[in-house]
């Protein structure tokens, strides 16, 4: 088998696809030679769908075995390696994806909580292999409402994964408006962490005073907003620095007092200074439970 390889690339402008954003999309047919580094994953999640082969998937340096059937969900800001047998080459689907549906966003951030463990992140689904394959080809546009087929094979994919994990109308839990108003103040700082520079812009935004916000985001999401806040914005300032970032350059695009600020707070985080994790010198991140 040769190397073959689909690659849609838009993770500078995402493209919307029922009710997925896009940023990857695409088929990769391996070689004895091909390698895919580690690399790190920014606000996104990525399907990695097996049509043939065997190999290894890793997230955040923990592999676990795969073969034909076998799909593996990657969450956001995971470190990401795949490796493939070079005897028996990998082939396979994949999507970097988030989605414009608030409730199923709500549900696809229960399971990066419920579901840590490498194990409960593979699983199998004939119909997700099929319609992923399909859509790679669609958009491609050589037949007739290319576009139209395309989002509804890729929202079939969205909602088969989170029956995988929910797979009773009981466990598929529908949030309420204030599970919905705090996963809305979430999306907000997910999407406005280049821009925001303090949490009471919330106010302004959600109509609420900071201190109802804060103690409904604490109940519901059993953790404070600025804790919630904090993990966000180290989490991205990792993917920057994995990107190639300077220290000085992540300090000030996440708002930042200082340089000194920026490495003080990322060394909490961690347990090493920025410029030690540029440089690799520390062993592998293991950052504590969100």
């Amino acid at each position: 088998m040769r190397k073959f390889h689909i690659n849609h690339f838009f993770a500078e402008e995402p493209q919307k696809c029922g009710d997925l954003l896009i940023y990857q999309i695409g088929t990769l047919y391996c070689d004895e030679k091909t390698g895919y580094d580690t690399h790190m994953h920014k606000n996104f999640f990525e399907l990695t769908a097996v049509t043939g082969g065997q190999g290894e998937v890793s997230a955040n340096g923990n592999p676990i075995a795969v073969r034909s059937g076998d799909i593996f969900l990657s969450y956001p800001f995971d470190t990401h390696k795949i490796v493939s047998d070079p005897a028996d080459p990998l082939r396979y689907h994949f999507l970097a994806f988030d989605t414009v549906n608030e409730p199923f966003r709500y549900q696809l951030e229960r399971v990066t909580k419920e579901f840590t463990a490498p194990a409960e992140r593979l699983f199998c689904d004939g119909e997700i292999l099929s319609s992923l394959g399909r859509a790679v080809y669609e958009l491609d546009g050589g037949e007739a409402f290319h576009t139209e087929y395309c989002s509804r094979l890729l929202d079939c994919v969205l909602i088969r994964l989170l029956r995988h994990y929910f797979p009773s109308g009981k466990d598929f839990h529908k949030p309420g408006r204030e599970e919905m108003l705090v996963f809305s103040v979430m999306n907000y700082i997910n999407t406005h962490l280049y821009s925001l520079t303090s949490l009471t812009e919330l106010c302004r935004e959600f109509n609420y005073e900071y201190s109802y916000l804060s103690k409904l985001f604490s109940a519901t999401a059993s953790r404070t907003l600025e804790d919630y806040y904090r993990h966000q914005r180290m989490e991205t300032a990792r993917a920057l620095l994995h990107d190639g970032y300077r220290v000085s350059e992540t300090a000030e695009a996440l708002h930042y007092a200082s340089v000194y600020s920026f490495s003080a707070a990322f060394r909490r985080q961690y347990g090493i200074s920025p410029m030690q994790y540029k440089k690799g010198l520390a062993s592998p991140l293991n950052p504590p439970a969100p």
